[in-house]
């Protein structure tokens, strides 16, 4: 497995007027029609801030320098802009440019007069900055106590650090559709980040490339494509695989292909909406969304992805275009736009672009429904409160016999559980403030293990919550599993009649169809890797690579292996 690196508030100062700053030495042109030349305001911004310049920098993100600069009276002269970089009393760096456009009374965010890059390498908590305009006085200019800010000594950045954002891309192949697979590699899963990187304050990021997993849903009825019942069980299975792999603390995201045949998109991508940032546990690290199409705009696919991961860090939708259940009734504005302007520094900073270009205030926010998108400071500062605190919590990193059961709590609070399965994996650690207790059960209904989980929201469904549990396996002592909610509300799961009859053949279209003749779930894993290939919760599992596979089949509580060898 292949793992590559990509490596993210703003501060606002304004000069005020009757300042009692020492002017520089040197003459001081006086400009013909009397006028001023002022540096009236500097933000540095990383992506997205509030108009106080509350939100902090990211270390390891880079940052656009905005530098505002009044004339009393309108004129086009372009004049020269100095950025001195300190650390300490040493200067680092400095960084001369001429302003753009015409200078006149009044200013803007959205049109600053010149423009800064520092690079993600150097911003960090020693850095500190000081802008001057004309230093050499070669512009006319009535008065120049106001050309410097800060006035005095250098304004220090105010850092926040975040944890690596880790994103493990997973392939998604649809069974029912010739096992076509999403299109994701080494050679283009940096392009699915490059909008979260921009919108989001995502710090450094890392992602790796893993095995395929083969969904059984059907992607939908044609034409229309991607409705809910797919992107749910999609979504539960790569959880699944996720929970029973070696790095359950990673972000799990599928990429899902568009087959042929359908020309309409009901959803373009599903996610879990966690309520605790260091929970690893399962609906906490797992979204799920359409790879690049022809059939779709590269743009649209980039910014669902930043739409997904926006709901990984705990974010429900924002108003706007249609957007449905779950909505945050916090969000600031009914029409779900951005409000304040955005500039994009990521484009800018890969030389995409030559400047941070601005985003109006009226752009809708990456959490609507609406496209050609960008973060407000609302879900900026939001996703950066999340992702401070989103180190997960350390966990035993050894493998044991767990019987891992997920299920589902319907609007009406109604509980609904899939049959369990029995596997190696990492145990999670019991969550005290979870909202589901599952339990195993003995024959004289004896609790024999017990453990409490949280369920997690999904982000396009209204109030159905999805959890996973994982327990120590009790062996052959165990025939009943019993989930209840803080709400009262319980299902069961009892053995049923054994496993059943385990038969692997080949299709006629070249694909080997594994089945259970009880019609329990079969979960399949690669024999030497361990990893999930696929799980057929009604019994069928059809693949279309040959291999040495593990089949485990469940009884409804416990589960026994078979081995099965397809050439």
């Amino acid at each position: 497995m292949s793992k590559a690196t990509l490596i993210g508030a703003v501060f606002v100062l304004a000069a005020c007027a009757g300042t009692d700053a020492a002017p520089p030495t040197g003459t001081l042109p006086v400009t013909a029609d009397g006028a001023n030349l002022r540096l009236a305001q500097v933000v540095l911004t990383q992506g997205a801030q509030e108009p106080d310049g509350s939100i902090p920098l990211v270390a390891g993100m880079p940052a656009a320098v905005n530098v505002m600069i009044a004339r009393s009276k309108e004129s086009a002269r372009e004049v020269p802009v100095v950025l001195r970089l300190f650390r300490g009393s040493a200067v680092v760096r400095i960084d001369t440019t001429r302003t753009v456009g015409i200078l006149g009374p009044s200013i803007s965010p959205a049109s600053p007069s010149a423009q800064f890059l520092i690079p993600a390498e150097m911003v960090n908590d020693s850095l500190s900055w000081q802008v001057e305009i004309d230093p050499a006085q070669s512009v006319a200019d009535s008065t120049r106590v106001d050309n410097l800010l800060p006035v005095g000594a250098p304004q220090s950045l105010i850092i926040v650090h975040l944890p690596a954002l880790d994103v493990h891309f997973v392939p998604i192949a649809l069974a029912t559709q010739g096992d076509v697979m999403g299109d994701v590699s080494e050679l283009n899963a940096a392009q699915y980040l490059t909008a979260a990187r921009a919108m989001l304050p995502t710090g450094t990021v890392t992602f790796s490339i893993g095995t395929a997993v083969s969904v059984q849903a059907n992607f939908g009825t044609r034409p229309d494509g991607g409705d809910t019942g797919f992107w749910q069980s999609a979504l539960a299975d790569l959880d699944v695989a996720r929970m029973l792999s070696n790095s359950p603390a990673s972000t799990w995201y599928g990429i899902v292909p568009f087959p042929a045949g359908y020309t309409r998109l009901v959803h373009g991508g599903y996610s879990y909406i966690p309520s605790v940032p260091s929970d690893v546990g399962g609906g906490s690290r797992s979204a799920i969304s359409l790879g690049f199409t022809s059939q779709f705009g590269s743009a649209y696919i980039r910014e669902t992805v930043a739409h997904e991961l926006g709901h990984q860090s705990g974010r429900s939708h924002a108003p706007g275009c249609g957007a449905i259940a779950p909505l945050d009734t916090l969000f600031p504005g009914a029409l779900g736009t951005i409000t304040t302007p955005g500039h994009d520094v990521f484009s800018w900073s890969t030389g995409l672009t030559n400047g941070a270009r601005s985003r109006a205030g009226s752009t809708d926010d990456v959490m609507s429904y609406c496209h050609d998108v960008w973060s407000s400071p609302y879900t900026w500062s939001a996703v950066l409160k999340w992702r401070q605190a989103s180190a997960p919590v350390a966990t035993s990193t050894v493998r044991t016999t767990v019987t891992l059961v997920a299920g589902s709590i319907g609007r009406d609070g109604a509980v609904t559980l899939r049959p369990a399965l029995t596997a190696d994996a990492q145990m999670p650690a019991d969550d005290p403030q979870g909202d589901v207790t599952v339990e195993l059960r003995g024959a004289s209904g004896s609790i024999l293990r017990s453990v409490r989980v949280r369920s997690s929201a999904l982000s396009e469904s209204s109030g159905e919550r999805q959890f996973i549990a994982m327990l120590r396996s009790a062996g052959s002592a165990a025939i009943e599993i019993v989930a209840t909610t803080g709400a009262g509300a319980s299902a069961r799961l009892r053995r049923n009649m054994g496993p059943g009859v385990i038969a692997a053949r080949l299709t006629a279209s070249g694909a080997t169809e594994i089945t259970s003749s009880a019609g329990n779930a079969l979960l399949v894993r690669d024999a030497a890797s361990g990893e999930v290939l696929s799980i057929g919760w009604n019994g069928r599992v059809l693949l279309r690579n040959a291999g040495n596979w593990t089949v485990t089949v469940s009884d409804g509580v416990r589960s026994q292996r078979r081995e099965v060898l397809m050439r």
